[in-house]
């Protein structure tokens, strides 16, 4: 069966860069054969080496013998690694639902460019973009610099500060150092993809959303006799953005979810590692300052965007009665009460409703992390 497609190429597509991003990372399929041949090899091998450092990180853990403080890095980033596969999959193989969501999203957005004028959407596009560049940047300066200053530790005073090199299937020899760099960066390269390509499709969503919120706020607000007709349209729009935030928890609510708890974990061992093993010993210092920063960052990016998209909510709650209602005649007072029901409730990130993403829950990760960072310091002394 082909993947689903809107019925018609939409005018204005604010996920060509997240839809790209995408393709790159082998979840899209190309129309091309030979294109499709790439993309299948491609994202097979993307698995294959975010499934190897898993492994890896595994076999570290059970039957090596490095410091334990390296075990308890290597359980750090086994961790890490099985919920960025885990978006892998949740987006390679719902990419059909991806695209019903993007083309909803889309529909809606022609409608707003068809009142308001394509200048309308010109700053979305530029947030978009922004959120790609920043999620790169997360990445590239956490990241890199960390594992590249270890290699260079190791490869000149023998020095073991990554725990799963002893493993990699090359000599540990000065001679292999570029074989053991390639290899590596393949196995975090897909991490490092998935990420982004997920960072950047959830944050465009948002900020179509908190966008068109405001719209439909300051629509509200103006509602006069005059101007009673734009009302219909005005709820349709608000039904619609409901119903999208609805469609991307049923997508990636699970995927949060599993973030923020394994967040938890990483931010209690990195914290410890930084604590107990850089300051106090002076060992790994600046790689456990980096590490420290990308796991504190991550949780808090859904966080935030679930934080943007309650603000929108209670931006609505009020508009809903900043308005002239009281004037309109007893057909349109009726209209009134659908928005005003549907403002207290739908716009939301959350996990089957169980637990909302914001930042008061951010807060709870952090409180909750230092209590375990506690409990890891009381236990080693």
């Amino acid at each position: 069966m082909k993947d689903a497609k809107p019925a018609m190429e939409p005018k204005r597509n604010l996920f060509t860069l997240s839809l790209r991003l995408m393709a790159l990372q082998g979840m899209a399929r190309p129309s091309n054969r030979i294109l499709r041949m790439i993309s299948f090899v491609w994202k097979y091998w993307m698995l294959y080496t975010a499934l190897h450092f898993v492994m890896i990180c595994l076999l570290a853990v059970l039957i090596g013998d490095n410091p334990y403080y390296l075990n308890l890095e290597t359980c750090s980033g086994m961790f890490s690694g099985m919920s960025m596969v885990y978006r892998h999959f949740v987006l390679a193989f719902n990419r059909k639902e991806v695209l019903r969501l993007v083309a909803r999203i889309n529909a809606l957005v022609e409608e707003i460019v068809d009142v308001y004028g394509v200048k309308t959407i010109l700053p979305w596009e530029n947030l978009c973009y922004g959120i790609m560049i920043f999620s790169t940047c997360i990445v590239t300066f956490t990241t890199i610099p960390a594992y590249a200053y270890s290699y260079y530790v190791f490869y000149t005073t023998g020095e073991v500060t990554a725990p799963y090199e002893v493993y990699m299937p090359f000599e540990r020899d000065e001679h292999h150092i570029h074989h053991v760099v390639i290899f590596q960066f393949l196995s975090f390269i897909d991490q490092a993809m998935t990420l982004v390509v997920s960072n950047t499709f959830i944050g465009t969503i948002v900020v179509i959303v908190s966008e068109i919120t405001k719209i439909i706020a300051a629509r509200y607000e103006m509602i006069r006799k005059k101007t009673v007709d734009t009302l219909k349209d005005t709820i349709r729009w608000h039904s619609e953005v409901i119903m999208i935030v609805e469609d991307t928890n049923a997508l990636l609510g699970s995927v949060i979810m599993m973030d923020c708890l394994l967040s938890i974990v990483h931010i209690s061992v990195s914290g410890y590692l930084l604590v107990k093993v850089g300051i106090e010993n002076g060992t790994n210092l600046h790689k456990y300052v980096f590490l420290n920063l990308l796991c504190v960052t991550i949780p808090s990016y859904f966080c935030l965007c679930g934080h943007v998209i309650a603000l929108g909510r209670d931006r609505l709650r009020q508009a809903v009665y900043q308005n002239e209602w009281y004037d309109l005649n007893p057909h349109d007072k009726k209209l009134i009460i659908l928005p005003s029901w549907m403002a207290d409730k739908g716009l939301a990130l959350h996990f089957k409703r169980a637990v909302e993403f914001n930042l008061p829950t951010y807060l709870a990760i952090i409180k909750q992390s230092y209590s375990f960072i506690a409990m890891l310091q009381l236990m080693d002394s």
